[in-house]
């Protein structure tokens, strides 16, 4: 059976950590990122960093919620 999955992202001035958990609370896989700060890196990056957490996570499937 497919469970759900949820994306959390902790996003900071110096670097952003995204975790993949499952319905049992279980981390599935985690990654770290550049910074996501707005007033440390501006849009362009901010942008770039959540674009690829949702691609890295799209890998698994399609999270059920996102929590920044």
């Amino acid at each position: 059976m497919k469970q759900d999955l949820f994306l959390g992202i902790d996003g900071g001035g110096t670097q952003t950590k995204a975790v993949l958990v499952g319905q049992n609370g279980a981390a599935v896989d985690h990654s770290v990122w550049e910074a996501l700060n707005y007033n440390s890196v501006g849009p362009a990056q901010l942008t770039a960093v959540l674009h690829g957490i949702l691609s890295w996570a799209g890998g698994y499937g399609t999270p059920a919620g996102v929590g920044i």
